[in-house]
């Protein structure tokens, strides 16, 4: 958990830096383009991978999977510039850059951390139905019982 968090924190930042480089140098635009922020998050999640290719996951499949999420987040502010940039809204640069950070963030809670946090509530709510004998689950006996008085 602590690695997404990291990953969190990395992607959800990423997005200023090449901002701050386009609003430094070309500051009669208007709008920052995405395709400078994917390649810059490009960039930096396949360096992540590469460097961290061993705490990805516990197995090749978890890896494969979080190393693919990383590429895919690289993406984001692409969907962030066609949705939330419409020709005619015109925003500041420190509000488009909050923007892209935003929907980093907002995607990979979303996409990633979320689902292990709700995952590890019900965990641990059925666990505690079960110790404290509010659900009673049936044992391996129990269950052959019922199949053979079916039979």
């Amino acid at each position: 958990m602590a690695f997404k968090v990291f990953t969190l924190l990395i992607n959800g930042l990423v997005p200023v830096i090449p901002a701050w480089f386009i609003m430094n140098s070309h500051p009669e635009t208007a709008v920052i383009k995405p395709w400078p922020i994917v390649w810059t998050l490009l960039g930096v999640n396949v360096l992540f991978i590469l460097i961290a290719w061993k705490h990805l996951g516990y197995t090749r499949r978890q890896r494969e999977t979080e190393a693919l999420m990383l590429i895919i987040n690289a993406f984001v502010p692409l969907a962030t510039y066609n949705w939330l940039f419409p020709a005619e809204t015109q925003f500041s640069f420190p509000v488009q850059i909050l923007l892209y950070c935003f929907m980093q963030v907002v995607w990979i809670v979303s996409i990633e951390i979320a689902p292990d946090w709700v995952g590890r509530i019900r965990q641990r709510k059925a666990e505690e139905r079960a110790l404290s004998g509010k659900q009673h689950f049936e044992s391996r006996e129990e269950v052959l019982k019922k199949h053979q008085n079916k039979a």
